[in-house]
């Protein structure tokens, strides 16, 4: 999860878009992702697709967005259309917590839901390890299977 708000922040979510101490952050067109309709990674899920319910194989179109935060930091999310999760009523966030959103907005399991539904809920921050800031590698299907391999992200640097 990207770290959106921080203790003291305010964060809601209006129509998929972050609202930050009562400002939505800037996102503009940035084309779209498109993968195959197939089981992903070693949990085997689904991609969630923008243009709606599709068959194994076919084409998954999803929209791709870029993002800024305050500090003029951008990085790309996905945005498959409305969902439940894309209104989320403003909280203030503990002095000792973070709210994270995952930049696959529309199955991201992240803080805009409690830990009992499944998600991060407002994370301690002391959970926090690292920074991510190279994507070793991704694959559609199993990690040891060189077939399945995203070779675009092989080694992209993480935004």
């Amino acid at each position: 999860g990207r770290i959106l708000a921080r203790g003291g922040d305010r964060i809601a979510v209006e129509e998929g878009r972050p609202v930050l101490d009562g400002q939505a952050l800037p996102q503009f067109q940035a084309g779209f992702l498109v993968e195959p309709f197939a089981p992903q990674g070693p949990r085997r899920i689904l991609p969630v697709c923008g243009n709606g319910a599709v068959g194994l194989g076919a084409d998954c179109r999803t929209r791709l967005l870029t993002e800024s935060l305050p500090t003029g930091r951008s990085y790309r999310v996905l945005d498959a259309g409305l969902r439940p999760l894309d209104r989320i009523e403003e909280v203030t966030v503990p002095s000792d917590r973070l709210f994270l959103m995952g930049d696959d907005r529309d199955a991201a399991r992240d803080s805009r839901l409690a830990p009992a539904a499944g998600g991060l809920g407002l994370v301690p921050e002391d959970a926090v390890l690292g920074r991510a800031s190279l994507v070793l590698l991704s694959a559609t299907g199993r990690l040891w299977d060189p077939r399945g391999w995203r070779l675009a992200r092989l080694l992209a640097r993480v935004q």
